[in-house]
C-alpha cells in the first residue's frame, strides 16, 4: 500500500455501486507508463467516499483527473495462462484536471 498522486485519464464511465449502505464509486482509469513494451498501465479505481454522489455527472470517459489514494497491487492466479499482477487504487480525492470536450 503506497500513497500516491497521479494524473490519470478516465477510460470507463464512472458506476456507483451501493453496498450495505454505503455508496461505492467505481471506473477504470490508465496512467502513462516508461517502459517500452506498455503504453499505459490500467488501474481499477474505488472511493467509498459519500461526497461523490454526483461525480457521475461531473466526469466522462475521457476526462482527465487528479487522484490521490493508496495503491494496491493484487495478483490473480490463472490456471490457463501465467498468473498476472493488477494494479487497485482507493481514492482519497479526486481533483478535476482537463475536461474532455468534443
Amino acid at each position: 500500500m503506497n500513497l500516491s498522486v497521479i494524473t490519470a485519464q478516465i477510460i470507463s464511465k464512472p458506476k456507483i455501486l451501493n453496498v450495505q449502505q454505503k455508496t461505492i464509486i467505481y471506473m477504470n482509469v490508465i496512467i502513462p507508463n516508461e517502459k517500452k513494451n506498455l503504453a499505459f498501465y490500467n488501474i481499477y479505481v474505488y472511493s467509498l467516499i459519500h461526497k461523490y454522489d454526483k461525480f457521475c455527472e461531473l466526469y466522462q470517459v475521457k476526462d482527465i483527473v487528479i487522484l490521490k489514494g493508496h495503491i494496491y497491487i493484487k495478483q490473480n492466479p490463472n490456471n490457463i495462462l501465467k498468473s498476472y499482477n493488477y494494479i487497485t487504487m482507493k481514492i482519497d480525492d479526486i481533483q478535476p484536471y482537463i475536461r474532455y470536450i468534443k
